[in-house]
């Protein structure tokens, strides 16, 4: 009769043990998606006005434990200037970047859209989130969420 309530206690026990060992397994396998998505609001479409006056978009979406950055600007001073003083061609960069608290650093490769296309460099910089305003600061211009309808 021990022998059989041993069994049973062995058995809960175990099935008990395995339980937990699964939940753990599961929580240390989606912690560095978690931390990502936990992250202040950077995931999103965001526009600002450049100081040369020219339009720029960025696109900010996670990918694990980072983010991947997409940019556009319409008329990149780096990229040569007219007899006007305004820019001649579009840039456009790639990059990723990590946050910590309200800020993320992201690093960049940097194409002209001449023609052809020019790679013009690496640049790095930081991006501070404001949640009281949803905007983003990268020490330049202030981004704006672009809202879908």
């Amino acid at each position: 009769m021990k022998t059989k309530i041993y069994k049973r206690g062995m058995r809960k026990f175990i099935l008990t043990a395995l339980v937990i060992c699964t939940f753990a397994a599961l929580a240390m396998a989606l912690a560095p998606h978690a931390r990502a998505a936990q992250a202040p609001g950077f995931t999103g479409r965001w526009w600002s006005v450049d100081i040369d006056g020219s339009n720029q978009k960025l696109l900010i979406t996670p990918a694990g434990d980072e983010y991947r950055l997409k940019l556009f600007d319409d008329g990149a001073s780096i990229c040569g200037l007219g007899p006007d003083g305004k820019p001649l061609y579009p840039a456009i960069g790639k990059g990723k970047g990590n946050a910590a608290d309200n800020v993320l650093h992201a690093e960049f490769k940097l194409w002209c859209l001449t023609h052809p296309k020019t790679f013009w460099g690496t640049a790095a910089g930081d991006y501070l989130y404001d949640p009281a305003t949803d905007t983003l600061n990268d020490q330049w211009v202030v981004w704006y969420r672009i809202v879908s309808k």
